[in-house]
């Protein structure tokens, strides 16, 4: 009798303890965040499934395209970026995206070369840094450096010596408080391009005529062809000489090389006295004198190696 009154007596203890503290109890949901996330009806998310299969689809790219952290990230900006902006009507996702040609991104890639008391060479790459001036002045691109060689208590002086390009803005930024050697693939283009383009350097005859008046009269033939769309007529396609292209002559002689006997079938008549005056035996000697360069050049330029990895790790900014 004594043990059911005490229990009784427990019992409205608890019943009561349990209505004065009901608010302190929560569920476990309200402390952690459940893994799996808020349904998404079916009908938006196979909506979605048909745009990316549009978008690699018709831009001719890998479904892989929609994995990668760069698209997931770029999705959900878009996704917050339109929660903002739901109050707005007749927006365009047009609007909100960059053109190709406004996004300009710079960067500046310094490596460390050393030459100890032996001789022995030390290579170290201190990084290719995001350009965040606000302009690419000579001044600004020389402070940029500066700041990021400071980091490494590193200064210019006159005994270091700065390997860049032969751009002016590049000349000018390094012309003092150190010694400035130009890129060597720069040098070699622009002798070949001397060879076959300039007539006087410095007051004195360059003496390429005969070479000067064949790939004259080759880049005219080519001009000619590409502008009538009758190259599709022959076996390769011609290439027009660029001044921006390294070793561009190269190309445009190689090509015209290969097709040369067809051409005979092809052009017109105004252009067949420029076809007889061009030496094929000449054109193939000066293609064969130009290969060593495309190769120096192809070595200068890493063209034929994978560079990308080397901008990667810059995802930080």
């Amino acid at each position: 009798m004594d043990d059911t009154s005490s229990m009784i007596k427990h019992q409205k203890s608890c019943q009561t303890s349990n209505k004065n503290n009901q608010t302190e109890y929560f569920t476990i949901k309200t402390y952690f965040r459940p893994k799996i996330s808020s349904s998404i009806p079916r009908t938006i998310k196979q909506k979605i499934t048909n745009a990316a299969v549009e978008l690699v689809s018709l831009n001719n790219r890998a479904f892989e395209l929609i994995s990668g952290d760069g698209f997931i990230n770029f999705a959900q900006t878009v996704l917050d970026v339109g929660q903002n902006l739901s109050n707005k009507q007749n927006l365009n996702i047009v609007d909100l995206l960059p053109h190709p040609t406004t996004v300009s991104v710079g960067f500046c890639g310094i490596g460390l070369f050393h030459l100890n008391d032996n001789l022995q060479l030390y290579v170290f790459i201190l990084g290719c840094y995001f350009y965040d001036r606000d302009n690419q002045s000579s001044n600004q691109i020389q402070q940029f450096v500066d700041s990021k060689l400071m980091e490494y208590h590193l200064t210019l002086d006159d005994s270091k010596f700065v390997v860049c390009d032969n751009e002016n803005k590049m000349k000018s930024s390094f012309k003092d408080l150190c010694t400035r050697v130009g890129c060597s693939i720069h040098y070699l283009n622009k002798q070949l391009q001397h060879c076959f383009t300039t007539d006087i350097i410095d007051k004195m005859p360059v003496d390429c005529d005969i070479v000067q008046r064949m790939f004259n009269s080759i880049r005219q033939i080519v001009s000619h062809m590409r502008r009538s769309h009758k190259q599709s007529k022959l076996s390769r396609k011609l290439q027009s000489y660029s001044d921006s292209r390294f070793n561009s002559a190269l190309y445009t002689m190689d090509v015209f090389l290969i097709v040369f006997d067809e051409l005979a079938s092809v052009l017109e008549r105004t252009y067949m006295n420029d076809y007889i005056l061009i030496d094929k035996g000449l054109l193939a000697s000066v293609c064969l004198f130009l290969k060593p360069f495309e190769q120096a050049i192809e070595q200068f330029s890493c063209d034929t190696k994978p560079t990308v990895y080397k901008v990667l790790p810059l995802r930080q900014y």
